[in-house]
């Protein structure tokens, strides 16, 4: 039950910052975006999504293949706006059921997610 109202309460967080930043978008805006940028493990991110998702459609199975650690320098919230529109459209056009297997590699100095 914790989990479930925790994974809510992150998914409410990420809407309102995906509302504000549509909203500053439209005020057309867009050429003083500021990125906050930050050293961190993409790895982390991608967990944190998954579980997320798991808990709201459990209907779903996810196979994650992470090459821990993978360090990446990027605006944190843009990141998980990414990973999570990855992972909504990874259950919208995925039969119920079927395993979304995601990886992630890190080499020569750069990370690659791959659904």
């Amino acid at each position: 039950m914790h989990e479930s109202i925790e994974a809510i309460k992150s998914k409410t967080e990420s809407m309102k910052d995906l509302v504000e930043q549509l909203l500053f978008l439209a005020r057309g805006d867009n050429d003083i975006l500021q990125l906050h940028k930050q050293d961190f493990d993409s790895c982390e991110v991608i967990d944190e999504i998954v579980s997320e998702a798991q808990m709201i459609d459990p209907s779903h199975n996810f196979e994650l293949d992470l090459n821990r650690p993978a360090y990446i320098n990027a605006d944190k919230q843009l990141f998980k706006q990414v990973i999570r529109i990855l992972v909504d459209n990874s259950i919208k056009y995925s039969p119920g059921g079927e395993k979304i297997i995601i990886r992630v590699v890190a080499e020569e100095g750069l990370v690659r997610i791959k659904k």
